[in-house]
């Protein structure tokens, strides 16, 4: 309403007249005095009490709870001392030693009917109490502190707001009301009148308004305002009760700080281990495998070894090993705080890195179909137009998102750890997510569709296996991260860990089953690369003879048997079957890769000038 109450301390200026002392500065300082005051006054005056502390169950014992640990900070213009610290468990301590040595639990936890009866009756020495003005007869002052000069009052005051269900003309006029009450010059009049200080700073410089209150004595007011919270009343209820474990229990300060913190705390991933080094340990972890990951594409360019990579080309490893480390570094989104940018982000990452990651492999198959076809011909001529087109399918489905677009949703877990995640409301967004999805899942659908037609070809036999599991670790991926976004799960270290092991896991999978097997071959081989090549070459060429001869006589048989009037023809899925357990292909599109310079000369085992029928029918694409 304009103006404001505040905490002060009441000394009750008979007793520190009749034993010349001052209102105390410091908490340490009303200790002292409380002893030396109440030793003597006891003798004849048993119903005196020292200190109220007022530490109760309502809302005032939050407040002494609030304006105690600011009064520990370091200096005036210090913030409020964090939960847990020095200075915050200092406090706690100090609550405790004054409780112990001139109070009890009884009495901090009196009511605040208790306390102002004694305001009323003068059986005090201190009374920690909100500021009446015109109390005559007692020192008013501001509460003491930690150390000399620094204090703490909690700030209070009345709310006033206007119905939303009123109609509007009434709304005009309520508002008009209150730009009245909260005008200066009736906070000014009030002040004038009532006593009572106002919440306009600019009135404490106002001669008048100084002349009726003590300006002074209110600027030397330090005061602190109580947390904001969505539900306060749980809130401060929660806050004094974890202190009292402490004050009136047997817990420590530090554990009930904590426990205060973390009511109000969002926990997210650091790379501080302050909380936790799980935040780190991702981070090192994908920095490894994606330095890993580069440095391996220095053997492409190896003589001796590159031949182990020709299932791909060159540029083709470079874009799937890049969209791999895409995937993985999703990890990074869930260090630090969680941001709408962060969400949006981690859907493009996913979405482009699984492109760049598998439609090369796709481009591959297509290219290697056993028989011509316009769509083989027409992709292996325009390699890049075809990455690029799923790619902008990803970034045009990206755009979309923006119509529903994420927001950070807050988990409060009840007497646990907060944490934020993303969150992209029903509806639409939905729909789109499962779309980008169901997208992926068709890519990988072809993929096995093409994967099964050419199973069979020797010269990819072991990369079609391979990838054929690296699709399979990769659908059980996605699948994983689906189950993951519709569990409820109420650790936010669980929640990270899992998620992002699932990227870890797919960038792991795919890397080892797509490349990474290949240099563990190398490792590992027992030949020297040129005998292999040359044994693999001379072997292919043996099998792709007895194939053709197989063919020719399959297609004379054919022939003979149209001859003699027959009219059956191969259904779609004999076709399919049939191209299944093709050894070898019939695309003319696909030509054999010569063996490297460095190999030795075989013009004395009459390969050098290999049938034609060979050369449209074989491709060196790997030595497995």
């Amino acid at each position: 309403m304009g103006w404001t109450y505040f905490a002060v301390l009441y000394s009750n200026n008979v007793y520190l007249d009749k034993y010349n002392k001052k209102p105390p500065k410091t908490w340490d300082e009303l200790i002292k005095i409380s002893k030396e005051i109440i030793t003597e006054e006891r003798k004849n005056n048993t119903s005196i009490i020292t200190f109220n502390g007022l530490l109760n169950d309502v809302e005032s014992g939050t407040c002494t709870i609030n304006e105690i640990i600011y009064s520990f900070r370091e200096s005036v213009d210090a913030p409020y001392p964090k939960l847990p610290s020095k200075e915050s468990i200092a406090a706690l301590e100090m609550m405790k030693k004054m409780k112990d040595e001139i109070g009890s639990e009884t009495l901090f936890r009196s009511s605040d009917d208790y306390t102002f009866t004694r305001l009323i009756t003068g059986d005090y020495i201190f009374l920690k109490f909100w500021f009446f003005p015109d109390i005559p007869d007692l020192y008013i002052t501001p509460l003491p502190g930690g150390k000399e000069g620094i204090s703490g009052s909690s700030i209070g005051g009345f709310n006033l707001g206007i119905n939303k269900y009123i109609p509007d003309d009434k709304k005009d006029a309520a508002l008009k009301a209150l730009q009245y009450i909260t005008s200066k010059e009736v906070q000014k009049k009030v002040a004038l009148e009532k006593h009572l200080y106002t919440a306009i700073p600019s009135l404490y410089d106002d001669e008048e308004v100084c002349e009726v209150v003590d300006c002074a004595f209110f600027k030397s007011i330090q005061l602190t305002p109580r947390p904001i919270t969505p539900d306060y009343s749980e809130y401060s209820d929660k806050y004094r009760n974890y202190v009292y474990e402490f004050l009136y229990g047997d817990e420590s300060a530090e554990k009930v700080l904590k426990d205060i913190r973390d009511m109000t705390k969002i926990y997210s991933l650091s790379l501080s281990t302050e909380d936790s080094t799980v935040g780190l340990f991702i981070t090192v972890t994908v920095i490894s495998i994606s330095f890993i990951m580069i440095l391996s594409l220095s053997l492409l360019f190896i003589e001796k070894v590159k031949i182990f990579f020709n299932f791909l080309e060159n540029d083709l490893w470079f874009i799937s090993i890049i969209g791999i480390i895409l995937v993985t570094s999703v990890c990074y989104l869930d260090i630090g705080k969680i941001t709408v940018a962060k969400c949006e982000s981690r859907i493009l990452l996913l979405s482009l890195g699984f492109t760049l990651n598998i439609i090369p492999f796709l481009y591959k198959l297509l290219i290697n179909y056993p028989e011509q076809n316009k769509i083989s011909q027409w992709v292996r001529q325009n390699k890049y137009y075809f990455i690029l087109a799923f790619i902008l399918i990803d970034l045009i489905l990206f755009e979309f998102t923006f119509i529903t677009p994420y927001k950070v949703r807050n988990i409060i877990i009840k007497d646990g750890k907060n944490f934020e995640v993303c969150n992209m409301e029903k509806g639409f967004g939905n729909f789109l997510n499962m779309f980008m999805i169901s997208e992926k899942f068709i890519i990988m659908l072809a993929l096995l569709f093409l994967i099964f037609i050419e199973w069979s070809i020797e010269v990819t036999y072991y990369d079609v296996r391979f990838l054929v599991f690296a699709i399979y670790c990769c659908g059980l991926s996605v699948i994983a991260m689906l189950i993951v976004s519709h569990i409820e799960i109420n650790d936010y270290i669980k929640y990270y860990t899992i998620r992002d092991s699932i990227y870890i896991f797919y960038g792991l999978t795919s890397y080892i089953l797509l490349y990474g097997y290949r240099i563990f071959y190398i490792i590992i081989k027992k030949d020297n690369e040129d005998d292999l090549y040359l044994k693999r070459f001379r072997d292919n060429m043996k099998n792709t003879t007895n194939q053709n001869q197989i063919n020719s006589s399959s297609k004379y048989s054919v022939s003979s048997n149209s001859n003699h009037g027959s009219s059956s023809i191969i259904n779609i899925a004999d076709k399919l079957i049939n191209l299944h357990y093709q050894k070898s292909s019939s695309n003319p599109d696909i030509s054999i890769r010569p063996p490297t310079s460095t190999s030795p000369d075989i013009s004395s085992t009459n390969y050098t000038n290999p049938p034609s029928e060979f050369s449209s029918n074989y491709q060196t694409q790997s030595l497995y």
